[in-house]
Formats: C-alpha cells, sequence, structure tokens
C-alpha cells in the first residue's frame, strides 16, 4: 500500500488564490503548518486524524493537494502497515472524518475555479514514499523462509535427540516425538516452498501456507495439543496480507 493524495492543477492569479485560500482556511478552521516561498501547507485535526492542504503557487499555476493522515505526523511522513498511510479525500468513503474534508475541500475548489481562468484538473494521483513498510513482498519471502528453515532444523534436532537419548528407555515415548518431530520437518518443507512460490510471483503460495497451517491446525488436535495461537494469528495475517497486496506485488 501506498500514500494516496488528491491533486488538483488550475491557472489562477497568485493574489486571489492566497485571499481564497485563507480565507477558506479560516473559515473551516485550518491553521497554518508551514509557509515557504510559494509553498504552503495548511493543518487541521478531523475527529481522530488530521487533513492537510498543501498550496504550491508558481507564477499563475497553482498546484492544491489534500490528504488525510494519522494524527502525530507531518505532511512529509512516510507511510506503513503500522502508523497508516496519506488518504485521498476521493477514497469512496461516505462517512467519517474523509467524508468530512471532502465537502471542505469541495467548497475550495468552488472557489478557486470560479477565480481560475482555465478549467481545473484533478487527478488522484500515487505518491510512492515508502515501499520497505515492513510489510512487503520480500519481508514475507525472508519470513517464510525462515519460519520453513526453523521447523526443518528443530525436527531433526528432535529425532537426532530422541533416537540417543530415549529409544532406549522409553520407546512408545520415543515413537510419538519421531511423528511429531516428522510433522514439523514436512510442515517447513511445505512453508519453504511456499515462500519460493511467494519470490516467484504465484499467488499459489498463499493456498500452500495456509493448507500448511491447516495441516498444523488438525495435527495438534488429534495430537491432543493446545494450538500455536501465535502461529495461527501471524499466519491468518500473513495470508491476510498476501491477498490485500497480491496486485501491488504482482502475485497470478
Amino acid at each position: 500500500m501506498e500514500n494516496k493524495t488528491t491533486v488538483a492543477e488550475l491557472v489562477i492569479e497568485p493574489t486571489d488564490l492566497s485571499s481564497i485560500v485563507d480565507e477558506w482556511a479560516q473559515k473551516e478552521k485550518f491553521s497554518l503548518y508551514e509557509s515557504t516561498g510559494t509553498h504552503t501547507i495548511y493543518a487541521r485535526n478531523v475527529r481522530a486524524t488530521k487533513a492537510w492542504l498543501s498550496v504550491e503557487n508558481k507564477a499563475k499555476n497553482a498546484r492544491i493537494e489534500a490528504w488525510i493522515s494519522p494524527k502525530g505526523v507531518g505532511p512529509d511522513f512516510s507511510g506503513s502497515f503500522w502508523k497508516g498511510y496519506k488518504v485521498s479525500v476521493y477514497n469512496g468513503q461516505l462517512i467519517g472524518p474523509v467524508a468530512v474534508y471532502r465537502k471542505q475541500y469541495e467548497r475550495l475548489m468552488r472557489l478557486l475555479k470560479a477565480k481560475s481562468k482555465e478549467p481545473a484538473s484533478h487527478e488522484t494521483a500515487w505518491i510512492v514514499e515508502n515501499h520497505s513498510s515492513g510489510l512487503n513482498k520480500s519481508t514475507f519471502v525472508t519470513g517464510l523462509t525462515g519460519l520453513g528453515l526453523i521447523s526443518i532444523a528443530s525436527g531433526v534436532i528432535n529425532i537426532l535427540n530422541v533416537r540417543v537419548v530415549l529409544a532406549s528407555f522409553q520407546p512408545d515415548f520415543a515413537d510419538t516425538v519421531t511423528v511429531t518431530s516428522a510433522f514439523e520437518i514436512l510442515f517447513g518443507i511445505v512453508v519453504f516452498v511456499a515462500s519460493r512460490l511467494l519470490a516467484k510471483g504465484k499467488l499459489l503460495a498463499l493456498w500452500v501456507y495456509g493448507t500448511a497451517l491447516l495441516a498444523d491446525s488438525i495435527f495438534n488436535l488429534i495430537n491432543g495439543q493446545s494450538f500455536s495461537y501465535v502461529l495461527i494469528g501471524f499466519g491468518l495475517l500473513m495470508i491476510w496480507q498476501m491477498f490485500k497486496f497480491k496486485n501491488e506485488w504482482g502475485l497470478a
């Protein structure tokens, strides 16, 4: 996921632009965040978020950019899964902070269009600031690869230990541990395969990993063991993220 903002460009006299935006900002209770030459930024808290308006004035060419962001961040913050992202005022939400700001923004655009010498051009722009959000494709590949290798190594070590230590005087328990360890190895292999599929951009990785988690849960249930809620929770998060970003990651 990336930061997404709404951008409008129009031709308007600098004095008209400045007076209209200043009056609008005062009426809508936006505060001046910073002003550097031809670039001015306004901000206002809207419920649990923050609304931003960036105004760039180059001669008679104006560029208006608007977005919603989490509170406590500046206009140039790099979005992430944990912190959130910039949200366009035209993202389809009918209620909430975005809808509130959309009405304010549209009032401003009507005022500016009335003074503009040419029709304003609107676009929804993707502002790419941070692809390494901590939950991108490469991170998932690394995580799945590590999980698979750790599970394989754990299974192999347990089998070797049980044969050396337990096989001679607790054969029944040794057999149980051997079966569990063998499943660990199998689980690790399947997860490792899923990581390779994900690295190659295959959507099949999602189903392979999901199958591994389901098999692990069934195995634990059959053997009377408790579920690994941490593993299941983390696994469901990864599956959700893979499905959510399958287009962005080029999964097919």
